[in-house]
């Protein structure tokens, strides 16, 4: 089931799962829409290019938990790294943010 973002937050998913939170700011900070999902047995988020596709893979997320297994997977990747750097590639970025570009370019926004 598509949730909006406050019920998804308010359910602590990003806090459960830090991917969640790393991702989000990834997505945060690169001016990505997303749309997040509560759908037995995945909890996911799906990525829109610049044309309004999902970005996704042999699943309907970009990235989610999956209960059963229980473990994150970008981009049908259970490697972080692998998947980001798929995501990456499918938006067309020259470059994978780093965590410091995140925090730098997010505590910019926030003041």
């Amino acid at each position: 089931m598509k949730v909006a973002r406050a019920l998804f937050e308010s359910r602590k998913f990003p806090e459960r799962f830090p991917e969640f939170k790393r991702f989000m700011a990834f997505c945060d900070a690169n001016k990505l829409r997303m749309s997040f999902y509560d759908e037995t047995p995945y909890i996911g988020i799906r990525v829109f290019d610049s044309s309004n596709e999902p970005i996704t893979r042999y699943n309907q997320f970009t990235i989610h938990y999956n209960t059963m297994d229980k473990k994150i997977y970008v981009l049908d990747c259970e490697d972080w790294d692998e998947g980001m750097g798929m995501l990456n590639k499918a938006l067309g970025l020259s470059e994978q943010k780093n965590d410091e570009d995140l925090i730098s370019s997010l505590g910019s926004a926030i003041l």
